[in-house]
This record gives structure tokens, C-alpha cells and sequence, in this order.
């Protein structure tokens, strides 16, 4: 063969071509994203409409109905899913795999404009949000202090903090939980108002009149150039408090704090965040689509050590939640796992041929291999995840198949009498094509995965593609490198270590007892039948009675508390069911199992005005400092928490095949006419699933 005939006789240009794979595979391996699984996350719209004072019933006819029918045609659209609430409307629209959330983003854009003139004149324009792989925050900081009030630390961390650490390479979006921005308060009287003869409308326009700036115009000359402006006279509490309301009947002026009580105060008095049973303000950092998590984790720790250095007296910042390390331990797992792959393939290899020389020879096949698969896994814009990393895991054992089957044919020419040089030449060329041959049924048996279609085919695309990647490369190894170092380097070893000596001999007994064995079966035909078929059908009753699932479930070092009030709660009472439940955990808190919790009033994915929802982030220690956290762990919590009085709470395990966190693992779809059938039919289903155990 033509490739293997230039490798041998120009062995330079053989060891050049492998060394500049190995190189370039280097080089991109740092470049290349680390990631827990592929980029297999849908493309998700939202369309949130604000419609305040709105019923439900209202929002649900004027806005979510509309905006539900106008969208239904998308291109690409899988699922639609609304909510309704009083004086809120959310729609969140999912597209099918592989279709640009940027793309769907602009068809629902164009869509939702054409039907704003159909929606009620006081509700607000609606306003569509996009989420792929981005939508998971990937480090949560906590920042407290005994020195600042929670105004001033809010202020603190939107002022510098969410600055600073939007400058890490691959930061998205920064968010700030539990924050008390600084506003103007006024808290109207109603006696004074209504003694004065003023409504809080008159007061609405004094404020909105008074307080503006307007440009006045420019002053030009020979030398300089400035912008005048009108500057507003009310610049601090006090100025406000003396703002003129009217003019009374007697010719009194009617000031703002004649009928009000001016101060500052936060914009949003109804939010909560807390870690381990304290106030604090929590710095949620999401990563950017595609952006490696490994190194925006690594940046935003960078930065944090240089923040540290300039915070105020008394201010602590630290992480709270770090999404990163369940990706790093899973990840070194699967490098151990390739470490001690390798070890043993190179192993078995020296205990079959023998000698040194014959091991180097295949086992250079392995590195150069499993090297150069980077470079197609960075051209093919994968990275290197569970899937990727399994596959060059299952190439171990099949990229150093061709080097041997090379090497074996060659070396048995050796010792046949031939010198290595011809050998390799006559030895190569018969089995150059079986090693094609055996390259291209390898890669028939992977590609097909990359068809199958929905998450399953994201997931195994990358995996079959990066394992015919590796393919592809030892058979073009096997073809270059191995005949010509073969030819150079190969010898006849005469002697053996003992333990060598050993194992051959049991081999042979080994081969002996086969032989016999294959003989004594050959005349048992029936039998073996008979055999063959009792073992199918054992495999097909097994696979149908084994618990089947796409990824079983992990211990990801966390998990989460849903926690629901009833419609129309208000913040007070979800805030003091949360710190009740919140204390559960708290008592064991320390103890060898929990090490942070975080708390968080409105919940996760809520609306600032949907007070009726909490959430927990429970950190687990470290996996090395506790026993494995199981679905039993989970449904003994689960149980503790159904009891728990005036709310609905549930804990959830989180796991990298689901959205957001809120999601849950089972979901129904009930369709009916009437909301009253739809009420009566879900409280059926409810007691049914109850029943079930698990």
C-alpha cells in the first residue's frame, strides 16, 4: 500500500506526521469547552406580560389566550406551556432540537407584535425572553456584613461588585438575590390627604413634574463649548420633604411631608435571601452559551481573591454554590478511569508479545490516537463532556487493535527469518487492507447513532463521532507509524522474565483445555441449541423486567425545596413558612451531611410579585466526607416535608438531563372544558399517585 511503503522508506516523514497530530492536539485540548454533558438543551421563549390588578380569569381571556394562539403556528414549536396568575401572564414556548433559540426568538418577536393592539389598554408591553445552555447560573457568592445595613450593602454589590465580575471571560448575565435597592419611600396619610382636599394622584404628578432634568440649550464661544441644563432642585430627603403639593385656601403652601412620611428605603420590601440562617445578598453568575464552566468558575475565583483585598471593614464575599465541582469530580473520574484504561491495555499487551520493543510499538498508538481525536473534537465545535470523554474511554481498547494486528503480522514474519525491514514491507501489505476493512465496519457500527433523532441522538452523536474520530487515526497509526518503528526498532526477544515464562505456560494449558473443550462440543450440536436458545430468551425476559432510564440518577452534592403557598399568600406568611422549614435543615446543619443553605423568598423562576413561592439550595459535604445521597435520603425528606402544615414543599434532586430547577421528574397534562372539571379530575389523579409508594 502506498501509505505504508513511503512510512517505511521515509521513516522521517512517518514520525513527523504523528508528532504534528500529537502537537496540535496539545496545543487545542486547553481550547476546547468542558462541560458536564453535550449542548443538548431546547430552545426556550418566553413571553411575560405584567397586567396589575388583572384577576386570573382576566389575564387568562385578554393576554395568555391571544398571545397562545398567535404563536401556535411557529416553525419548529414542540410545546407550548402558560400560566395565568392575577396580574401576571407567562407563556414559554419549546422548540424542537436544533432549531437557533435566536432564530425562534425573532418569530415569536414578530408574532407577539402583531396582536399589542389587541391587548388591554393598562396592560404592559409584553416582553420576550430567550434560554438555552446559558439558563444555569454557574457560581452563587454571599455577601454580608456587621458593618452596613442591607441598603448599603445592595448598593455596594451593584455599584462594583456585579461590575468587576462581569469582566471574567465567559460571564453572562449577573444577578443579584435578596437585594435592597435604595429608592424614595413615601408613605401617604390618608386623614392629611383627604383633610387637605388632595388625591394620590395630585401627588403622583407633583413628584413625576418636579422631579426632572431638561437640557436648556448650549453656550458656544471661541474657546469652549458647553451644555447647559436645567438641574432639579430636590436632591436628598429633605428638599422632598419640602416639595409644594397646592397652595391651601388661607395661602399656605401644602408641603409633601405635611401629608406623607418621606424616607429611604428599599425598592422591593417583599424578597428574601439567606445563607445558613442569616441575611445576606446573594451574586448569581451565569455563564455564556457555550463558554467552558471549568474556566469561568476558575476566573470568577481569580477575582474574588482581588476583591477580598479591597472589600469595606466588616464585609465578607465567599461562595455559597459552586456548580463547577460536581463537573470537575465527575470529569477526573473519567481521566482515572483513561489512566488506568491505558495501563492495562499496555498490560496485557507485554504479557501477550512478550517484550518491550513489542509493546512500545502498539502502545504508541494510544496516545497518538486518543491526542489527535482532540483536534476533530474542536473542529466539530464539541467539548469535552461525560459522553466525549466515555468514547475515548471505549477507544482504548479499539485504536491499538490495528496496531497489533500490524505488528503480530510483521513480527511473525521475524521469526519466520525475515529481516525487520522486509518484514514490515511484505507484512504490512497483507494486512493493510483488513485493517481498512475492519476501520470501516468499526465506523459503520457508531455512525448510525448520529441519526436518531431528539436528546438521545444529541447525546450519542458526539460519543459516535468522536469514537470514529479515534477510529479513523489508529488505522491511519497502524498504517505509518507502526510498520516503519517496526522496521526500525524491531527485535526477536530469546529470553523472558519468569512470570512471563509462567503465564505462557498457562496459556498453553489454557489453549489445550479449549481445544478439547471445542472437540467435545462440536458433537454436541443439539445441546448447544438448545443452550443458545435458553440464553436468548433469558436476555429478553431480563430486558424486559430491568428498570430502564436515559441517565440514572446521581448524587450531585445538592438538592433543592420547593416550597408553594396557596394562591393569594402574602409575603409575610411564605416568608415565615420558609424560615420554619429552612430551620428543619439548620439543626442538622454541621453534622456531616449539610454544609450550606441558602434560602430565597419569591422562589426560583418566580415573579417579584409572586410572594407565594419559596425555595432551599441544600449543599451536601463533600462526596469523600459522607455516604452516598440517594432517592432514599430524598423520599424520607419528602415525607417530613408533606406533613409540614400551610404550604406544599417538596425536595428535588437536580439532574443534568432537566431544566431548571424547579423542574420535576414526572409531569401531567390535564385538557377539559370547564376548570371545575379540570379541578375535580386533578385532585383524581392526586389521590391515585399518592397510593404509590414510591
Amino acid at each position: 500500500m502506498f501509505l505504508t511503503d513511503i512510512s517505511i522508506k521515509r521513516p522521517v516523514f512517518a514520525t513527523v506526521m504523528s508528532i504534528v497530530l500529537v502537537i496540535f492536539g496539545l496545543v487545542i485540548f486547553n481550547k476546547i469547552a468542558v462541560r458536564e454533558l453535550p449542548d443538548i438543551d431546547p430552545s426556550i421563549v418566553t413571553v411575560r406580560t405584567i397586567y396589575k390588578g388583572a384577576s386570573a380569569e382576566i389575564v387568562d381571556s385578554q393576554i395568555t389566550q391571544k398571545i397562545e394562539d398567535i404563536v401556535g403556528g411557529t416553525p419548529g414549536l414542540a410545546t407550548i406551556d402558560s400560566r395565568s396568575e392575577d396580574g401576571r401572564s407567562v407563556v414559554k414556548m419549546e422548540f424542537e432540537p436544533g432549531v437557533s433559540v435566536d432564530e425562534a426568538t425573532n418569530d415569536i418577536r414578530d408574532r407577539v407584535s402583531r396582536i399589542i393592539d389587541f391587548l388591554p389598554d393598562n396592560a404592559g408591553r409584553p416582553e420576550i425572553f430567550k434560554t438555552s445552555e446559558g439558563n444555569q447560573v454557574a457560581i452563587w457568592l454571599r455577601l454580608r456584613s456587621v458593618n452596613l445595613n442591607d441598603l448599603e450593602l445592595s448598593d455596594y454589590a451593584s455599584r462594583y461588585l456585579k461590575d468587576y465580575f462581569s469582566s471574567v471571560d465567559g460571564v453572562g448575565q449577573i444577578i443579584l438575590s435578596g437585594e435592597k435597592e435604595i429608592s424614595l419611600r413615601v408613605w401617604i396619610n390618608p386623614s392629611a390627604l383627604s383633610a387637605r382636599d388632595l388625591t394620590v394622584s395630585d401627588i403622583e404628578a407633583v413628584l413625576l413634574k418636579e422631579n426632572i432634568e431638561l437640557p436648556a440649550g448650549r453656550l458656544e464661544s471661541k474657546r469652549i463649548d458647553l451644555n447647559i441644563k436645567v438641574d432639579k432642585n430636590y436632591k436628598n430627603v429633605e428638599d422632598f420633604k419640602n416639595l409644594p403639593i397646592k397652595r391651601a385656601r388661607d395661602g399656605s403652601l401644602v408641603r409633601l411631608k405635611d401629608v406623607a412620611r418621606v424616607e429611604l428605603g428599599p425598592l422591593n420590601l417583599r424578597t428574601l435571601f439567606k445563607g445558613n440562617g442569616y441575611p445576606v445578598v446573594g451574586i448569581g453568575i451565569y455563564q455564556q452559551s457555550n463558554s467552558n464552566t471549568i474556566a469561568v468558575v476558575d476566573g470568577i475565583k481569580k477575582k474574588l481573591i482581588e476583591v477580598k483585598k479591597n472589600l469595606p471593614e466588616g464585609v465578607q464575599l465567599d461562595i455559597a454554590f459552586d456548580r463547577s465541582n460536581y463537573i470537575r469530580v465527575a470529569v477526573n473520574e473519567v481521566y482515572v478511569t483513561l489512566f488506568i484504561s491505558v495501563t492495562l491495555v499496555v498490560g496485557v499487551i507485554y504479557l501477550f508479545l512478550g517484550n518491550l520493543t513489542s509493546v512500545i510499538i502498539p502502545a504508541l498508538a494510544i496516545p497518538v490516537s486518543l491526542i489527535s481525536t482532540f483536534l476533530l473534537i474542536y473542529a466539530a465545535n464539541f467539548s469535552l463532556n461525560l459522553f466525549t470523554l466515555m468514547a475515548l474511554v471505549i477507544a482504548i481498547g479499539l485504536v491499538v487493535d490495528d496496531a497489533i494486528v500490524m505488528l503480530e503480522n510483521i513480527y511473525r514474519r521475524v521469526e519466520a527469518g525475515e529481516t525487520p525491514l522486509i518484514a514490515s514491507y511484505k507484512g504490512a501489505s497483507q494486512v493493510s487492507f483488513a485493517i481498512i476493512a475492519t476501520t470501516v465496519v468499526l465506523i459503520a457500527v457508531f455512525v448510525p447513532l448520529i441519526f436518531v433523532k431528539g436528546i438521545v441522538g444529541k447525546l450519542f452523536t458526539e460519543l459516535a463521532l468522536t469514537l470514529s474520530f479515534s477510529i479513523v487515526i489508529s488505522a491511519f497509526v497502524a498504517l505509518t507509524l507502526s510498520p516503519m518503528l517496526a522496521s526500525k526498532y524491531l527485535k526477536l526477544s530469546h529470553s523472558k522474565p519468569n512470570f512471563l515464562k509462567k503465564f505462557d505456560s498457562y496459556l498453553e494449558k489454557f489453549s489445550s483445555f479449549y481445544f478439547e473443550t471445542l472437540l467435545l462440543l462440536l458433537y454436541k450440536k443439539k445441546e448447544i441449541i438448545i443452550f443458545l436458545v435458553g440464553v436468548l430468551i433469558s436476555v429478553i425476559i431480563l430486558f424486559k423486567i430491568t428498570p430502564k432510564e436515559l441517565i440514572p440518577p446521581e448524587d450531585r452534592g445538592v438538592f433543592y425545596v420547593v416550597i408553594q403557598a396557596p394562591d393569594g399568600s402574602g409575603f409575610e406568611y411564605t416568608k415565615e413558612k420558609t424560615e420554619n422549614i429552612e430551620k428543619i435543615f439548620l439543626a442538622d446543619l454541621g453534622k456531616g451531611l449539610y454544609r450550606e443553605i441558602l434560602a430565597r423568598v419569591p422562589g426560583f423562576q418566580s415573579g417579584i410579585d409572586q410572594v407565594n413561592t419559596g425555595f432551599l439550595v441544600i449543599l451536601l459535604e463533600d462526596w469523600g466526607k459522607r455516604k452516598k445521597f440517594s432517592n432514599q435520603n430524598l423520599g424520607g425528606i419528602f415525607q417530613q416535608l408533606n406533613s409540614f402544615p400551610g404550604v406544599k414543599a417538596f425536595p428535588i434532586m437536580p439532574q443534568g438531563l432537566r431544566g431548571g430547577a424547579g423542574e420535576k421528574p414526572i409531569q401531567f397534562v390535564l385538557k377539559g372544558n370547564t376548570y371545575e372539571e379540570l379541578i375535580k379530575w386533578k385532585e383524581i389523579i392526586k389521590a391515585e399517585v399518592v397510593k404509590n409508594k414510591n
